[in-house]
Parts: structure tokens; C-alpha cells; sequence
């Protein structure tokens, strides 16, 4: 099924050049040039996500995400601006925003975002599960007692490795990125590119071993990130 995204910018040639991108990556783009009307066409549309400016005619972006906030609406929002005030990012985020792309941007990043953002909000959706735990291929995670367990044998985690390993767990098979798995496990304002995810993977790995696994299971994906692998090859 093809992502929904709801374009909020008055900049007729970027929505006709993101129209013409989204469509190579099975995003289907609908078009609001205008800061006026846009909870009348967020009903009428009902996007996966939407891409808001900041400057707008009518209403300015951060007022359209405070207001939508307000209602506890939740469809995931990036915003877009021309700014490049720290000051605005920092503003944004506070109000709510998924996240934040200075213009000019690559198209290519953009999608990369959008895919980032949705896989977020779909794993924040589960991640609250009252299971007390994650079984994949023999390896347990206990959300009660922080541990991960084969069969007699287990190992403690410290709060960051096991909302890592949860995160990685809950989505076996799937590759997260270094900055995705800081976002989960510190917060939206994780520092970016921070490598400390990589010493935490590496104590996550000796720990799989420890237990009687493979320091393997936890894959890295050269240049995109980790997964844990459903099955050992």
C-alpha cells in the first residue's frame, strides 16, 4: 500500500518536483499551497504524513503543528524551512514535529525522512506492549527485569542497551540506522551521528555470546545501521 503525504507549501514548482519524486518511491502526494484550511484538509484527506513549510500565506507552519498538536492529533509531521535559525528546529521539535529539513534539500533525503519517521511512529505505537517479553529464535528479552536470556543463562542490560535491543528485537530482519536507534533510546534531541550507539552494540554483542549466541545476530549494515537477525545462517 502506497504512503499518503499531505504537501503544505506554497512553492508551486517544489510540490510539482516532490509530486514527481514521491511517485518513483510509492508516496502519493496531495497538494496545500496555503497556511488557511488545513484541518478541513487533513479530514478530507487523511494522509500517512504530512510535509509542512514554515513560511506560509495565511498561517505560519509552527502555528498549523501547535494547533494540530492541541488536538492530540498525531499524524507524524516534517517541516520544511528556508530558515536556518537553530532557534526554529529547537521551536519545531517542541511543538511536536517528527522532524526538520532545511531547504535546499535532496529529494532522496526527504524520502529517506518520510520511511524513517513512519517506521518511528509505527514502532512508538507498539512499543508500550504490556508482554513481559520478546522472543526471537530462543533469545528472550524481558521488559520486567532488563535481561536477555537463553534457555539458563542471562545477562543484565543497562537502561540504553536494552531499549536498543528492543528496539532491534521488536523488528527483526529490519535494518535501523545509528541515528534511529539514539532517537529510541535517548530521545528525539540525541545528539546526531553520536557513535556511542557503536560501543553499545558491541557490549550488546558479548553479551549475546555470554548468554550462548552468536555475537552475529546483531548485524551491521555498512553504512545504514543494524539488525538482529530472525535466524542464524
Amino acid at each position: 500500500m502506497n504512503i499518503k503525504a499531505l504537501v503544505i507549501d506554497d512553492d508551486k514548482e517544489l510540490q510539482n518536483l516532490l509530486h514527481q519524486y514521491f511517485t518513483t518511491y510509492g508516496i502519493d502526494t496531495v497538494e496545500h499551497l496555503t497556511g488557511l484550511n488545513v484541518p478541513e484538509k487533513i479530514s478530507e484527506v487523511d494522509p500517512d504524513i504530512i510535509i509542512l513549510d514554515y513560511m506560509l500565506p495565511g498561517k505560519e507552519g509552527l502555528e498549523i503543528l501547535k494547533d494540530l498538536r492541541k488536538t492530540e492529533n498525531k499524524i507524524p509531521v516534517i517541516m520544511l524551512t528556508a530558515r536556518g535559525d537553530e532557534m526554529d528546529r529547537i521551536l519545531g521539535l517542541e511543538l511536536g514535529a517528527d522532524d526538520y529539513i532545511p531547504k535546499p534539500f535532496n529529494p532522496r533525503e526527504i524520502v529517506a525522512r518520510i520511511k524513517a519517521v513512519l517506521r518511528r511512529n509505527s514502532f512508538e505505537e507498539t512499543k508500550d506492549d504490556n508482554s513481559d517479553t520478546i522472543l526471537v529464535d530462543g533469545v528472550k528479552l524481558e521488559n520486567s527485569t532488563y535481561r536477555i536470556v537463553k534457555e539458563d543463562k542471562f545477562e543484565e542490560l543497562s537502561l540504553t542497551e536494552f531499549k536498543i535491543i528492543k528496539v532491534l528485537m521488536s523488528r527483526p530482519g529490519i535494518i535501523f540506522s545509528r541515528d534511529e536507534l539514539m532517537n529510541y533510546a535517548r530521545g528525539r534531541d540525541a545528539t546526531a551521528f553520536d557513535r556511542s550507539i557503536d560501543m553499545h552494540i558491541s557490549k550488546l554483542r558479548h553479551k549475546l555470546v555470554s548468554i550462548g549466541d552468536d555475537k552475529d545476530r546483531i548485524k551491521t549494515s555498512w553504512g545504514s545501521g543494524y539488525m538482529f537477525k530472525k535466524k542464524l545462517l
